[in-house]
């Protein structure tokens, strides 16, 4: 992998990290003369709900809905609480049954069959049974390993198609372009043993003209409500794509 670091005109530093093989990226000095970051970041931790919240006062004037060669990618300090909140259950799991959460998760998926979307030969992606989106859906290699690292042989060849296959489901949703979030979920440095690789990739889109606004129920108390059944979201997606991509 080859590191390359740019210091833009505010003082930021970009740093792209590409396979060797890669085109060398411009280094030549950033002109657009950007107005110099006033740091006002930090991290700020709430005691009732024992989570950091992160401060970033300067992000005021940062791009408003850029390119998607200007999307960069998020890493944390800390175990952000819904890995916190997946690791908990998962050492319950362990503790009261012996066996793996995330391995019966898929499997109960797999043996229920109604919210699968795809399935190769070392993928599984499904709507998940408690959805909270109207159009989520999570994929799973189906040996599980502790990251993107960890992936190798078929896994590792099969998941651009397998990426790439449901962006294009989510793609054709709608007769406009679905903005979607993915969220590539790992293993934290400090517990790798039980925890599942994961993708949960999800659209802020309900209906071609609607998205989905979370209401104060999810807002503020973190309760969901899904605009549309999982299996018809699951069924709407198998019928946009191409299926089983052995």
């Amino acid at each position: 992998m080859r590191v390359t670091e740019i210091l833009l005109s505010d003082g930021r530093q970009l740093r792209y990290y590409d396979s060797d093989d890669a085109p060398p990226r411009d280094t030549a000095a950033d002109q657009r003369g950007l107005t110099p970051v006033s740091m006002q970041s930090g991290l700020r931790h709430d005691p009732l709900l024992d989570q950091w919240v992160m401060i970033a006062g300067h992000r005021q004037d940062r791009t408003y809905k850029p390119a998607a060669q200007d999307c960069q990618i998020y890493g944390y300090p800390f175990i952000t609480p819904r890995t916190a909140r997946m690791l908990s259950s998962v050492a319950e799991y362990r503790c009261r049954t012996g066996r793996n959460l995330f391995d019966d998760r898929l499997a109960d998926e797999l043996d229920e069959g109604s919210r699968v979307v795809l399935r190769t030969q070392a993928w599984t992606a499904f709507v998940p049974h408690a959805a909270r989106w109207p159009y989520e859906v999570h994929a799973y290699p189906n040996q599980r390993v502790p990251d993107l690292a960890a992936l190798a042989g078929p896994a590792l060849a099969e998941l651009p198609g397998v990426y790439l296959d449901l962006l294009g489901r989510f793609r054709r949703l709608f007769d406009r372009p679905a903005p979607y979030i993915a969220a590539w979920h790992q293993a934290p440095v400090t517990d790798r043993t039980d925890f599942a690789l994961h993708l949960e990739l999800f659209t802020v889109r309900r209906t071609s003209d609607k998205l989905k606004y979370l209401a104060g129920s999810e807002s503020g108390m973190d309760a969901f409500a899904n605009d549309i059944r999982p299996e018809t979201a699951a069924a709407t997606l198998r019928e946009l794509g191409s299926g089983d991509l052995r």
